[in-house]
């Protein structure tokens, strides 16, 4: 099973979890961490994969790395809903 973070391990266990959205990992996944803590205040379980980002930069040239936001797949509807209103 893939997605496992830090401290996301026992809530994970035993479940596939699926994107909910994804985001640069030119800023290090900051936007991919706001996410995931709105997502937990809303009593949503989530996690980001990869659990550190990893983005080569270049100056001028775009990021194509991404970092994906996970919840378990009876969230992800209602996970989506949190993300478009809160995240935009």
């Amino acid at each position: 099973m893939w997605g496992r973070g830090k401290g996301d391990t026992e809530a994970a266990k035993g479940k596939e979890w699926v994107v909910a959205g994804r985001y640069s990992a030119s800023d290090g996944g900051v936007d991919a961490d706001m996410a995931v803590a709105e997502l937990k205040a809303k009593g949503i379980p989530a996690m980001r994969f990869p659990t550190q980002a990893v983005a080569i930069y270049v100056p001028g040239l775009p990021s194509f790395e991404s970092v994906r936001v996970l919840v378990p797949p009876d969230r992800l509807e209602e996970a989506r809903e949190v993300l478009v209103e809160e995240i935009g």
